[in-house]
């Protein structure tokens, strides 16, 4: 029986969220991007207009794309229990945020418009924002690509430092590797673009092109490989050469196609960074990157892994079908899904709550799950013999299950972001009274929700059964990608 939850507390954003991250240094505190769209008046042109006299009135700034008949626009707001507050404005659209493991102050920003912002978010008592003890501050933005191109994920190494993964709405799956921001001469007591600030230097290296939009990306938590879904209904793995031996090494004579050329770094804010380098993709990856495309009907937006030690790995995978799975990509002769459940909206983001067991037995898993027009979920995964399903012998499968623990149904729109919010007493006793804070695009909703988690939730609307799937079809009996259904990504940006 799954639990339908009501909110606790609600407020309404001045942009549409899309994403959401906590604050490491104080998961109390959570961050979350916007993107918006605004039409330009008058704009009605093609590539054929070039010499229209007010094309470039309608371009945006660095006119790239002049194929765009908008503008994108985006904040970063922080939330906290008792409100929702603005802290920066861009002109540009915020797809995606991720906290350095390295150093939680660190955190990157995607955009729309083929750059990385460095902020650094830290507690400071003195802080002039109204959610007193945090500073949030830019260091630097980083244009990788040209203006036209949207950074749909990205990700930190979690092993190197200074490498992140990124996928792009041409398809890119790429590794960034970003030198000099690590100089003492960039801190946060030293505004940027100072002349004595150091000029940092990008190489990116692209892993994989997928045909479609390349939607999200993950690392192994050893860093051993990087998974990657695509709009095309491919989900790939890039097996990688260890942290110590990831070496960029510059190709020659062809860049990589979609990088920024060195006249659109004249800008002041961009005095300080080398042209983007592009690397030999061979010295990085130990073996090359393999697709399979039987195991979704619609693209794959969320990435989890649940194992991924040696060349069984297995994957907890969300997409545009509306389907959670299990799935072992790497089993030959064909990946093998090994368990699915339909969440009755697309699932865009995979968060793990917590998970349990560390033996050859019964494992467990809790995920939030933000299912775009079906709400936030909390779902339960578990596997009965996780040998069996590791070594994948025979027909064995490890006799997975999911189930639907609690539900979340207030949001009106499509909900693309959710975080757990954790207490010190929370932290303390793991899955009882959790409290998650998810978001809806285009009514702007941030809502406050809790479950509880085995015990039951403690602001339960009522309980909803939970149907079973009895028509799950085999991994091979798939639809072209010509016939998928009509997914709900149309809107996302």
């Amino acid at each position: 029986m799954a639990q339908r939850v009501k909110s606790v507390s609600s407020y309404f954003a001045s942009s549409q969220p899309s994403c959401i991250a906590a604050v490491p240094t104080d998961s109390e505190h959570l961050i979350i991007g916007t993107y918006s769209l605004e039409k330009i008046p008058g704009c009605d042109f093609s590539d054929d207009d070039s010499d229209d006299e007010n094309e470039e009135a309608c371009r945006q700034e660095e006119g790239d794309a002049g194929e765009r008949r908008q503008n994108r626009f985006g904040e970063l707001l922080m939330w906290r229990s008792d409100g929702v507050q603005q802290l920066m404005y861009f002109n540009c659209g915020i797809l995606d945020i991720a906290f350095s493991p390295h150093d939680p102050d660190r955190m990157y920003a995607a955009t729309s418009t083929g750059r990385i912002l460095y902020l650094r978010v830290r507690r400071n008592k003195r802080s002039m924002i109204a959610m007193e003890g945090f500073d949030m501050f830019m260091v630097v933005e980083i244009q990788v690509f040209k203006t036209n191109i949207l950074i749909l994920d990205l990700e930190f190494h979690p092993i190197h430092k200074n490498i992140v993964g990124i996928t792009t709405s041409t398809g890119s799956i790429s590794l960034l590797n970003i030198q000099g921001l690590d100089d003492p001469a960039i801190d946060s007591t030293i505004p940027m673009y100072r002349p004595t600030t150091p000029a940092f230097t990008i190489t990116i290296a692209e892993l994989y092109r997928t045909t479609l939009e390349a939607w999200t990306l993950t690392f192994a938590p050893n860093g051993s490989a990087l998974y990657f879904g695509s709009d095309d209904s491919t989900l790939g793995t890039a097996p990688l050469q260890p942290a110590s031996r990831l070496f960029f090494t510059p190709a020659a004579p062809d860049p990589h196609p979609d990088i920024v050329g060195p006249h659109r770094l004249s800008q002041r804010r961009f005095a300080k960074q080398n042209p983007v380098l592009t690397a030999q993709t061979t010295s990085l990856l130990s073996a090359p990157a393999s697709v399979i495309s039987r195991t979704h009907t619609a693209g794959v937006t969320s990435i989890l892994p649940l194992h991924a030690q040696g060349p069984n790995s297995i994957l907890l995978t969300g997409s545009y079908d509306d389907r959670i799975r299990v799935v072992r990509p790497s089993r030959k002769p064909v990946a093998r899904t090994l368990a699915e459940r339909d969440l009755g909206g697309g699932v865009w983001r995979l968060k793990m709550i917590e998970q349990e067991g560390g033996g050859v037995d019964e494992r467990r898993w809790l995920v939030l799950v933000a299912c775009m027009f079906a709400g936030a979920k909390v779902v339960e995964v578990r596997c009965k013999d996780w040998r069996q399903a590791v070594e994948g012998q025979g027909e064995g499968d490890g006799g997975f299950e999911i189930a639907v623990v609690a539900e979340f149904t207030e949001h009106e729109s499509m909900c693309y972001g959710a975080e757990v919010v954790k207490s010190e007493q929370e932290k303390k006793v793991e899955g009882r009274g959790r409290e998650v804070v998810s978001t809806s695009f285009y009514d702007k909703m941030v809502a406050a929700w809790e479950f509880g988690g085995r015990e039951g939730s403690s602001d339960v609307e009522e309980e909803v059964d939970e149907v079973e799937e009895g028509d799950e079809d085999e991994e091979g009996d798939v639809e072209e990608e010509g016939d998928k259904d009509e997914d709900e990504g149309v809107d996302k940006p």
